[in-house]
């Protein structure tokens, strides 16, 4: 006879040894996927009509034209049809994904955090390419996930004793995140007569929303810290000017992704324990 509890502890086991790879393979399709919400929604089309097709010639992509990297790879970076070649960036997306996806799991686990980790980095890299390309940060992104952000810490405060709500950002955490990331960026556009993008001010309630104040306040830390460093080096090298405009959402994104990477360390922990010390004071 069989021994069921081996057979599942075994399968457990295999399980927990392709899971990286599930997570990678998984992480290939949403960055294909990621690809088509970053060339569609700038333009305010719809992600999902029409399907997938060669921006060039505008065939539409049949299935085996559609395999994250695989595809562009074997056909040179090139469409099929017309011959002409597809922007490195696709392959990129998809394999940064992957990579995020990855580093997500291995740092969280199987679990509710994992999953809004992968939302927060896919959202990161969609807004990161649009604001580069066309200085604006869609409104479907930031407030339907703000939305979505609030309405999961509404949740989780309904249900605070489920098993499966292991990770979760406070609900009153969740909405001064809002409050005091997205108020700091509005009060910072009216004070520099519009220096600073609605769709920033709307990033950061978003990352309010799903990693609460403290988080969020210290990702825009890091997110000032790195635009100055970047925005005075390409001044000094001349790829801009003092006037010119620089895309802010990115390094939101890679401010607010360090603080969630590397959230445990030993300094981010101790940043934690002096607000935590300071609103308990006052």
């Amino acid at each position: 006879m069989l021994d069921f509890e081996s057979v599942i502890l075994n399968s457990t086991e295999i399980l927990k040894l392709a899971m990286p790879v599930l997570i990678v393979l998984f992480g290939l399709l949403v960055g294909s996927f990621l690809n088509v919400c970053i060339y569609r929604l700038a333009k305010n089309e719809s992600i999902v009509y029409p399907n997938s097709h060669c921006p060039k010639c505008w065939t539409r992509l049949g299935f085996l034209d559609l395999f994250p990297v695989v595809s562009y790879v074997a056909l040179g970076g090139k469409c099929r049809y017309c011959a002409r070649p597809f922007s490195p960036r696709y392959a990129f997306v998809e394999l940064l994904t992957a990579y995020v996806f990855f580093a997500a799991y291995m740092i969280c686990g199987f679990n509710l955090k994992l999953a809004v980790y992968l939302y927060m980095f896919s959202v990161f890299i969609v807004i990161t390419f649009i604001d580069f390309d066309w200085q604006i940060i869609p409104d479907q992104i930031t407030i339907n996930g703000t939305a979505a952000g609030l309405l999961l810490s509404y949740i989780c405060w309904l249900r605070p004793d489920s098993a499966a709500l292991t990770f979760y950002t406070p609900l009153n955490d969740s909405i001064w995140g809002v409050l005091s990331g997205g108020g700091i960026l509005y009060s910072i556009s009216v004070l520099s007569g519009g220096g600073m993008g609605g769709g920033d001010v709307k990033l950061a309630a978003l990352i309010g929303a799903f990693l609460g104040w403290k988080t969020t306040l210290l990702g825009l830390l890091l997110a000032c810290f790195i635009g100055s460093f970047f925005g005075v080096s390409m001044i000094i090298l001349g790829y801009k000017k003092r006037k010119d405009c620089v895309a802010f959402g990115p390094y939101i994104a890679l401010g607010t992704a360090i603080v969630m990477v590397y959230g445990n360390q030993e300094t981010i922990n101790l940043y934690f324990k002096l607000v935590d010390l300071m609103t308990g004071i006052y």
